[in-house]
């Protein structure tokens, strides 16, 4: 009580010094003056605790001020959230459309095999655009393709032939994403990473949130051709904001693509996995969001069967369960946005994670429709949260010469995920009953954050060599992290007190 008491009264007699005034050499002078005459009070500690229960000062670490987002985030995020909302509108009806010519389960599969095998056949090819391509010419000639290709599978009637241009268009966004993705990374730098990464994930969630809703509606009035030709419109919106991106610093072949030496760097599929795999922490987090992404599509299969049949409930209840879901992955990233803008997101990606985890498990034992809606919320505010965490931490680990190519890698490893899960979860749901196939996937999601978990603090407490320690480099990585911060808070604490503060 008495170190308490001590603390206490240091800190109040410090706030009163009027530091702008004041000398960085006479903080102690000012504290010993200031103290009570049977008390020694000599300097601050050096390394001073971390507050505890009760004991939250002033000289905690600094909010930093909320600055405005880069203008590529705010000219891109949008482009982002116009084209998920037509692509939602455009795979909605697509669905209508082959499910009343009587395609059955086969046609299903090959629209989502159509959607997701060329990202993982480009994405090589999709790096090396990212890393030594300037993002102006590839929206511009991506978004005058995408509009061709789109408006002419408005007035293709065969399924072979639609499938074939959903191919192409899947390709095309397959080689454009990375390179955006790649371009709000570049322009995000320190505490806005987060931001803006949290910025895309939101109005690319909000885009797929509206846009199956609005196709569902739209088939019903005016049919397939309308809405692909929809599509096309929203497509339009690549090469016009190309005009509003910056001008200055968009040419990466000379800059961002030259390594260490001056020469490029090696760009594509390989480069861009073994920068994933040069980082454990970044490692560990992707191989979630891997089990994450195959888990989830195994339960989207059973989910309309689960909701249906097990619970009783219609189809606009279905429809309102994944407008909840979706809902909660907006307000998620948004939330990580904010929270991770200086913190490590290695932990954060481990919670959300387990909080799905622990979310699907719960559906085991519901029996009834409003429990549903609330664990669905919560799960999509976890999965938001991680899909920013996830960003963030791919961001700060990749040098910037390789980021188009670990966004490539990591869109290929999500597609094949996607596309595993896709043909697993069709057949498994034959032969499981939906409450068994949530079981499954969350005790699979439990297990596999509760190894990884352990795995990165088995890492983290490793004995650095001999000669070196971990810097904040490490640090940003995911390595290390806990007592990077702990040294970053106090040699904030120590900078703030023995420099002088400006203005008042």
């Amino acid at each position: 009580m008495h170190r308490l008491q001590k603390r206490r009264y240091t800190e109040s007699a410090l706030r009163q010094i009027p530091w702008s005034r004041v000398n960085s050499n006479d903080v102690s002078g000012h504290a010993e003056r200031l103290a009570p005459p049977d008390r020694a009070i000599n300097t601050w500690p050096t390394t001073p605790r971390r507050p505890g229960f009760g004991m939250k000062t002033s000289l905690d670490r600094p909010r930093l001020e909320r600055r405005p987002l880069p203008r590529t985030v705010r000219v891109l995020a949008p482009v982002i959230g116009l084209s998920n909302f037509g692509d939602g509108l455009a795979i909605t009806a697509l669905m209508l459309e082959f499910h009343d010519r009587h395609g059955g389960g086969a046609a299903m599969a090959a629209l989502f095999m159509a959607l997701s095998v060329p990202g993982v056949l480009l994405a090589g090819l999709a790096g090396r655009v990212a890393d030594r391509v300037a993002v102006r010419r590839v929206v511009v000639l991506a978004g005058v393709v995408l509009v061709l290709v789109c408006a002419t599978m408005a007035y293709v009637t065969s399924i072979v032939l639609i499938l074939s241009l959903l191919s192409v268009l899947a390709g095309i966004m397959a080689l454009v994403m990375p390179t955006m993705a790649k371009a709000v990374t570049d322009a995000s730098p320190g505490d806005l990473l987060s931001r803006g990464q949290a910025r895309m994930s939101m109005m690319g969630s909000l885009g797929f949130l509206l846009g199956p809703a609005a196709g569902g509606v739209l088939m019903e009035t005016v049919g397939l051709r309308p809405i692909l030709l929809m599509d096309a419109a929203s497509f339009a919106a690549l090469p016009l904001a190309a005009l509003l991106l910056p001008r200055g610093g968009e040419d990466p072949a000379g800059t961002s693509s030259a390594g260490p030496g001056g020469a490029p760097s090696a760009s594509g599929l390989l480069p861009g996995l073994r920068a994933i795999a040069a980082h454990p922490a970044l490692l560990r987090t992707v191989g979630l969001g891997i089990v994450l992404t195959v888990g989830l599509q195994a339960v989207n299969v059973v989910e309309i069967f689960f909701v249906r049949d097990d619970l009783g409930g219609g189809a606009g209840i279905f429809g309102l369960l994944t407008m909840v879901w979706s809902a909660g992955q907006i307000v998620g990233a948004w939330l990580a946005g904010d929270f991770l803008m200086e913190r490590n997101p290695v932990p954060t990606a481990f919670f959300t994670t387990f909080t799905v985890a622990v979310v699907t498990l719960s559906t085991v034992v519901i029996s009834d429709i409003p429990p549903f809606f609330v664990l669905l919320l919560l799960g999509g505010l976890a999965l938001g949260g991680f899909n920013v965490a996830r960003q963030t931490l791919l961001a700060r680990s990749v040098d910037p010469a390789g980021r188009g190519s670990a966004f490539a890698a990591h869109t290929a490893l999500l597609n094949t995920a996607t596309t595993v899960a896709l043909l697993v979860g069709g057949v498994v749901s034959v032969f499981v009953a939906p409450r068994t196939v949530y079981g499954i996937v969350g005790m699979v999601t439990l297990v596999s954050v509760l190894v990884a978990g352990t795995r990165h603090r088995t890492f983290r407490d490793r004995p650095a060599p001999e000669g070196g320690g971990h810097g904040r480099a490490d640090a940003r990585s995911g390595e290390g992290e806990d007592d990077a911060d702990d040294g970053a808070h106090r040699d904030d604490v120590d900078q703030r007190l023995q420099a002088p503060r400006q203005g008042t």
